[in-house]
């Protein structure tokens, strides 16, 4: 998603695609930042960097996709995490517990809260 986002909002200029004029680029951008994405085993620079150019890092929560990887797979994944520039110690950190945030339900003592 995070990729595409670009063109999204560009459709329009194609003049078989129905495109309503409130339906600006910016528009597009500002509604996906507003999304959530999971590492889904993918903790790689390559992977973040596209979703912190779309959103902020606390929009990103950790996924070890379903049905869940391997023991070793997801130590790799974090290992990842943990070895990326991108974001600094705090916002890595963070990912632990944003899943908490949006679901207090199933996590009501979010630490920092």
């Amino acid at each position: 998603m995070p990729t595409l986002a670009p063109r999204l909002g560009t459709i329009g200029t194609l003049p078989w695609v129905a495109h309503p004029a409130e339906l600006t680029q910016a528009a597009v951008r500002t509604q996906l930042s507003r999304l959530y994405f999971d590492t889904a085993i993918a903790g790689t620079a390559a992977s973040i960097g596209p979703v912190l150019e779309l959103t902020a890092p606390d929009h990103i929560v950790f996924g070890s996709d379903f049905p869940p990887a391997s023991e070793p797979v997801i130590d790799q994944n974090i290992a990842a995490l943990a070895a990326l520039t991108c974001m600094t110690e705090a916002e890595k950190s963070a990912i632990n517990q944003n899943a908490g945030r949006l679901f207090r339900r199933f996590a009501p003592e979010v630490p920092g809260d």
